[in-house]
């Protein structure tokens, strides 16, 4: 647009936003409107502000139609940036054309990205631009959330601009949307169109019309842009150019408008923007929409003659299709539509001679353009663009952008489909491309795999077959099919260690970015440990882990084999870390330790966010919380690898993925909002293992909740057959653990005989599996099911066997419920100082283990104990806290019990003068402290569903709190009922 208007508003939104930047409050803008609304306009007029306040201002732009590198707008960002006065070198890693690869992982680029980000910052105030982000590699997505979840407090600015029409749900964009605004400090500015007071400004911006001339524009241009500024600002031009609106002695005067060329469409309006030019110009013009949105001189005057470039460039920049980039040594055309609608219009047959000598003339340039020469030759169709292509993906999977590696290694197999004697290739380049896909979409990586398998014994490449079919019994094994996918891993496994030479052959297809120098044989062996482990055969793993070690782990404290252990890298992974989901199962939690402290290790060297991610789960709900629960600078260790990796979990991993053991955490530790909004977000894994894991957590949630309906439907996936459902059909990490909500459940609905089968079942799975772990809370549940058919005697034997067992080894998590159910048993007998004794101990442990919900369930045993010896007074104030700590949980059934014991005194306030309650509003927050839906509250006070609702939304505005459990705190907190 020629003026700026119309965008007030939403250019305070930005100075607000700048202006807190400057106070070391950073964040996050988003731009988001459909192409050609003002986007770019609208961010160059804060950029323009920003460096009269001496703000350093750094752009960086995605592309269509062309190839960019993996982290494009990032590096062209960064090669902007010029060191003065003192202020930081630019990394060499972040230079274009450097040494990306060499880092450890992409949380390493992230780390020395931030890093620089933040020094800069430090002496100046920053603001960073990243341009038409609906076209970003996902690589730059995730260094945009990266960097976004650390500027909080520090002097950055971001802002990300996007065409919000193009993104759909599959889109990585969309999926990333939710945890930007969730983690980091993000404004979002929507653009509208422009409304006719705008439109008005404008037209009186450029045109000093008589008020009939000027209404009839008005209306014109209101009709024919639609508000869109690119179109207004288009067709304005037009009526310019075509004498329309035309400049007189006296001001401006408007023509006859039913003579105006009417396009339909931006590109008409290019068109015939493009017809004022000389021929030989618009073919110039044409040439550079070829080349790219940005088009250097130096590759531009090597398809035109030199001799009129410099013309055509004039004749262009009148017309208002291209601006000049000094920063590139060349031109830029206007906007991205200019340079589509431009290069719609080269003829096909030349338009692939234009990419064919592009690519010719990349190749030949002393920095290697991978990129921009797989793309003009796939453009070109040329024989030679899958080699590119695939150089192109591995040179993007080296520096750990997944996503574009997958992208070219497709690329390359479309090309290479068809031509001769490429199977061998096509059927190495499929598993390489599975590989990719394993976590994301596993069912897809099994059908590429499949194919791969099925061409490479057509063209006799075994080693490669070979290869295929270990993968596809991976993915069996990710998709819940333990039997047939341990079977095809074990098949595979043998038949490639059988012939080093052969495996050793097929690297190229079989390693990724985290395992160049890893040892195939060592590593497939270590792969099948951790999926031996997942399906429980314990034993099998862990002599698959020696094998894959090469050691005999009864020598592990042995000096020389530590050396030795400690000088294994990624081909050992999956050894140790199915090693310690074993060892912890089989209850030997100090070689588990062991063996997750080697992974953990490795995974630090190598630094890659999802594989830190999933161990450090791994670790914290198969040893910390069962065996080492009381060790609490470890677990904040395991949860801030959680916080600070998953959030750059590889668009190919997937987020969803490596959040499972982090569900359980929240659970354990009393952060239940956190997890509620997970839930609510729908964030499920993608990998039945995690699945198996997640539903646990989240089923656990809802039974403490007191929503027993959806807890049986988490239950319900993952249990399809109740509980007859198969052990070797499903995930043990955890062993068991499923089966015991289910008991426990039925156990609360009042049904031993249904939880009678569930444990019948949890106990053959356990013997089945041979695990340790689990074997004392199922005592425990065997001991409650007596209970509460009152077989006393033996319920009590079943306990004291349960809390023998959790000493040997040392469980301290399950001793809380253990000993917290003997004080109970106690308690009826009357032997009140034994009673105490478990209380206590329950207590003391509780608090050992900072586990808030336990210690919650103990003090209402001890609450029960006092009340039993007749300390009413020592009772109602442990009821108190259990009541405080419920009601922020949202521990439902626990408030119900305390109101049992010590039913809260009812009201006879008409209203509350804090916060203004009505009598009605008194009414639904009691109703809300004891957990009821709207639809609950409707019918116990005989009001409607919306009415209640309208109550809710009420009683949360005059609290000035956000949610319901926040509500139900206060009330108790501050007696509000």
């Amino acid at each position: 647009m020629r003026a700026f208007v119309g965008r007030e508003r939403e250019l305070n939104t930005l100075r607000r936003s700048m202006d807190r930047m400057i106070q070391s409050k950073g964040s996050l803008v988003l731009v988001s409107g459909e192409a050609g609304i003002g986007k770019t306009s609208l961010v160059h007029e804060l950029i323009s502000e920003a460096r009269e306040q001496e703000a350093i201002v750094l752009t960086g732009q995605c592309y269509d139609l062309s190839a960019t590198s993996p982290y494009g707008p990032w590096l062209e960002l960064f090669e902007r940036y010029h060191p003065h006065d003192g202020l930081p070198d630019l990394p060499v890693v972040l230079k274009p054309g450097t040494g990306i690869g060499d880092l450890s992982s992409q949380a390493a680029l992230f780390e020395v990205a931030l890093d620089f980000v933040v020094a800069v910052s430090e002496m100046h105030p920053l603001v960073l631009v990243l341009e038409d982000l609906h076209w970003s590699d996902q690589a730059s997505l995730d260094g945009l959330r990266h960097i976004a979840r650390w500027i909080g407090e520090k002097r950055v600015l971001i802002i990300a601009t996007y065409r919000d029409d193009e993104i759909s749900r599959k889109h990585p964009l969309f999926r990333l949307l939710p945890p930007l605004v969730r983690e980091s400090r993000t404004e979002r500015i929507d653009l509208r169109p422009l409304d006719l007071h705008a439109i008005t400004q404008l037209i009186e911006s450029q045109f000093d019309l008589v008020p009939g001339d000027h209404n009839a524009l008005v209306s014109y241009l209101m009709e024919w842009s639609e508000g869109n500024p690119l179109f207004s600002d288009e067709l304005l031009r037009t009526l310019e150019r075509e004498g329309i609106v035309r400049q007189v002695s006296s001001g401006w005067r408007l023509a006859n408008l039913s003579d105006a060329p009417i396009p339909s469409l931006i590109q008409q309006l290019i068109e015939l923007r493009m017809e004022s030019l000389d021929e030989w110009a618009r073919s110039a013009i044409r040439v550079a929409a070829v080349i790219g949105q940005k088009v250097p001189l130096a590759i531009w005057e090597r398809l035109t003659d030199p001799a009129i470039l410099g013309e055509a460039i004039q004749e262009a920049g009148t017309a208002g299709l291209i601006r000049e980039a000094s920063e590139i040594a060349g031109v830029t055309f206007r906007h991205a539509l200019v340079r589509e609608a431009i290069y719609a219009t080269v003829p096909l047959h030349e338009r692939r001679e234009l990419h064919r000598k592009l690519a010719e003339l990349f190749m030949n340039m002393s920095r290697q353009h991978l990129e921009s020469v797989s793309f003009h030759l796939r453009e070109a169709r040329d024989e030679r663009a899958a080699e590119w292509l695939i150089r192109a993906g591995e040179k993007a999977e080296r520096t750990f952008a997944w996503h574009e590696a997958f992208a070219r290694y497709n690329e390359a197999l479309d090309v290479l489909y068809g031509t001769p004697d490429s199977e061998p290739t096509i059927a190495g380049l499929m598993l390489k491309t599975a590989r990719l896909l394993r976590f994301l979409d596993p069912e897809r990586a099994t059908d590429y795999l499949n194919t791969a398998k099925q061409l490479a014994l057509d063209c006799g490449e075994s080693a490669i077959a070979a290869a295929a079919q270990f993968n596809i019994g991976t993915n069996l094994c990710n998709l819940g099919d333990f039997t047939r996918g341990l079977r095809e891993m074990t098949e595979a496994v043998e038949t490639l260690s059988s012939s080093p030479e052969e495996a050793a052959r097929i690297t190229r297809w079989t390693q990724t970015s985290l395992s160049a120098k890893a040892d195939p044989i060592q590593a497939w062996f270590g792969s099948l440990t951790m999926n031996l482990s997942t399906a429980g055969r314990f034993h099998e793993a862990i002599e698959m882990a020696q094998r894959s070690l090469r050691v005999n782990w009864g020598d592990i404290h042995k000096p020389e084999i530590v050396a030795q252990l400690s000088e294994h890298t990624h081909s050992s992974l999956d050894a140790y870390e199915g090693l310690g989901v074993a060892m912890a199962a089989l209850g030997r939690p100090d070689d588990a330790k062991i063996a997750f402290d080697f992974s953990q290790e490795i995974h630090r060297k190598l630094n890659y966010g999802p594989a830190r991610v999933i161990v450090s789960s791994l670790d914290l709900t198969m040893n910390h919380f069962p065996y080492r629960a009381k060790h609490l600078g470890e677990r904040a260790r395991l949860a801030q690898i959680i916080e600070d990796h998953a959030h750059v979990s590889n668009e190919m991993v997937g987020d969803q993925n490596s959040m499972w053991g982090y569900e359980h955490y929240l659970v354990y530790t009393g952060r239940w909002n956190e997890l509620r909004a997970l839930i609510d977000s729908d964030f499920t894994p993608t990998l039945v293992e995690y699945q198996f894991t997640s539903k646990s957590a989240r089923a656990r949630l809802h039974w403490y909740q007191g929503n027993q309906d959806r807890a049986w439907e988490e239950l319900n996936e993952i249990l399809k057959n109740g509980s007859r459902s198969n052990p070797r059909e499903h995930v043990f990490i955890l062993p068991a653990e499923p089966l015991r909500i289910a008991a426990g459940l039925a156990l609360d609905a009042g049904d031993s005989e249904l939880a009678r089968e569930w444990m019948s079942a949890h106990d053959s799975w356990l013997e089945w599996s041979g695990a340790v772990l689990g074997v004392a809370d199922g005592l425990l549940l065997w001991a409650k099911i007596h209970h509460a058919e009152n077989s006393d005697e033996e319920s009590a034997r079943l306990a004291s066997d349960a809390l023998e067992c959790a000493r040997q080894p040392d469980q301290p998590f399950a001793q809380i419920a253990i000993n917290r159910f003997l004080g109970d048993l106690y308690r009826q007998r009357g032997d009140f100082e034994t009673a105490g004794t478990h209380v206590r101990t329950s207590l003391e442990l509780a608090e050992a283990c900072d586990l808030p919900y336990e210690r919650a369930l103990t003090l209402l045993a001890s609450a029960e104990l006092e009340i039993a010896k007749d300390n009413r007074g020592e009772a109602v104030d442990l009821l108190g806290e259990v009541r405080r700590v419920g009601a922020e949980l949202g521990a439902y059934p626990m408030l119900e019990w305390v109101d049992t014991l010590a039913p809260p005194v009812a009201t006879s306030r008409t209203t509350d003068s804090r916060y203004g309650l009505s009598a009605r509003e008194l009414e639904v927050l009691q109703l809300m402290v004891k957990g009821r839906s709207n639809k609950e509250i409707g019918d116990e006070l005989f009001i409607s569903h919306r009415t209640a609702m309208q109550h809710v939304s009420s009683i949360l505005r005059k609290l000035e709190v956000e949610n319901r459990s926040a509500a139900a705190a206060r009330a108790v907190r501050e007696n509000l009922t």
